[in-house]
Order: structure tokens, then C-alpha cells, then sequence
């Protein structure tokens, strides 16, 4: 009796086959390898964002509490924040969710100094909101000073009066320490680097920049 072939009938029922074994193609290894390095780098963003969550507010924790600042912790969709007041000023401080990590100082003014002000560095102007519609640029007259920097204000007299030596110094010094600074009406706004954040660091900042705030406050038209 001959074997069957595999299309046979036994008893009205047709019998299956499993395929055969088939090894993996060239596109399969590519797709799998594909695959391989998309998990090794959803965990990397994952470690990453978990490193800057929770390693890198202790430093800002650290200066919270020799400033007298009060700390929020970071939390889900939240970072890290110090805010509280110093001589009077709105100050706030808080980690971003950036890569490579960076932290934004913000000091207040108030009463606002009214002058349509702003006032950065020449080479970070990029990327700044556009002036108030009154405001034009305003040299100073010192060339050293408008040399590395642009002033914009609708009230150049009062602004040039309020610009005392003192102040000056105090400014040219803080742009050192800060080069990104903007000074507006309302506010003074840096961002700089948290790599290898210290608690020294943020204290010396915001201790050059609230110096700054109150000689505007003090000298303000």
C-alpha cells in the first residue's frame, strides 16, 4: 500500500501541516536590531530623566535652606523649585527639564522701574521678545559699556541718570558671572548651566543678582 500524499482524505478530513522551520532572513536580524537599540535608548532617556529628577535638586534643596527659600520638590511633570523673598524682591530659581540640564534665576521688580527697559549682552540677543513699541536703543556713552551691551528704553534721560557708577560696576560685574542675563521693566531673568550643579553656586548667583536688583530698585527714576 502506497503512503498518502499530503492533499489525501482520511475519513473525509483533510490533515494539516505545520510550515517548516524557516531561519531568520537578512530584513528579520535588521528589524530586530532596530528594535534592540529603540528599547536601549527609551532606557537611557528614562535613567537620564530619573538622574535629573531626583540627583539634581539636592544641590538647590542645599541652598533653599542657606537662603531661606522655600524648596517644592520635583514631582510627576514637575521639576524642582526654590521661591521665597530676599530685601524684598519675588525671587525664583527652578531646575529645567532640558538636556543638558539648565536652571532659570528669576528676580522681580518691584515697583517696576517704568523705563520700557531692556538690557542684555550684544551676542545674546537672539532669540529675545521684541521690545516695547516706544523703546529705542540707547548708547550710554561709555564705551566700554555699550561696547558689550544693548539698551533699550523709552526714557533715556531717566535711564542714564539711574545708571549711577556703582550701578555700572555692579552690572558689568554681574554680566560676568551671568553673560545671559536680560534686565526688563518687571524682572531679571537668567538661564545657565546645572551640570555639576554646587549649592555655592547658587547662592553666589543669586547673591550677585539680587545686589543688581536692589541698587535698581534704590536708583529707579
Amino acid at each position: 500500500m502506497g503512503s498518502r500524499c499530503p492533499d489525501d482524505r482520511v475519513d473525509g478530513v483533510t490533515p494539516t501541516y505545520s510550515e517548516p522551520f524557516r531561519s531568520p532572513t537578512g530584513d528579520d536580524r535588521s528589524i530586530l536590531a532596530a528594535v534592540y537599540w529603540l528599547l536601549i535608548g527609551a532606557v537611557v532617556l528614562i535613567v537620564g530623566a530619573l538622574a535629573r529628577s531626583f540627583i539634581k535638586p539636592e544641590p538647590l534643596r542645599t541652598a533653599g535652606a542657606s537662603l531661606g527659600l522655600a524648596y517644592r520638590p520635583p514631582s510627576p511633570g514637575r521639576q524642582a523649585l526654590l521661591q521665597g523673598n530676599l530685601n524684598g524682591l519675588k525671587i525664583r530659581i527652578a531646575l529645567l527639564d532640558t538636556e543638558p540640564q539648565e536652571i532659570k534665576y528669576c528676580v522681580h521688580l518691584y515697583p517696576h522701574l517704568d523705563l520700557d527697559l531692556r538690557l542684555a549682552r550684544l551676542e545674546n540677543l537672539e532669540g529675545l521678545s521684541e521690545v516695547a513699541p516706544s523703546a529705542r536703543e540707547h548708547p550710554l556713552g561709555d564705551e566700554a559699556f555699550d561696547a558689550r551691551f544693548l539698551v533699550n528704553t523709552s526714557r533715556p534721560d531717566a535711564f542714564s541718570r539711574m545708571m549711577t557708577p556703582n550701578l555700572k560696576d555692579r552690572l558689568l560685574r554681574v554680566f560676568d558671572v551671568c553673560p545671559g542675563l536680560v534686565i526688563e521693566d518687571h524682572q531679571m531673568t537668567v538661564i545657565t548651566d546645572a551640570e555639576d550643579l554646587a549649592p555655592t553656586t547658587v547662592v553666589d548667583t543669586l547673591d550677585a543678582l539680587v545686589i543688581v536688583a536692589v541698587l535698581l530698585r534704590v536708583n529707579r527714576p
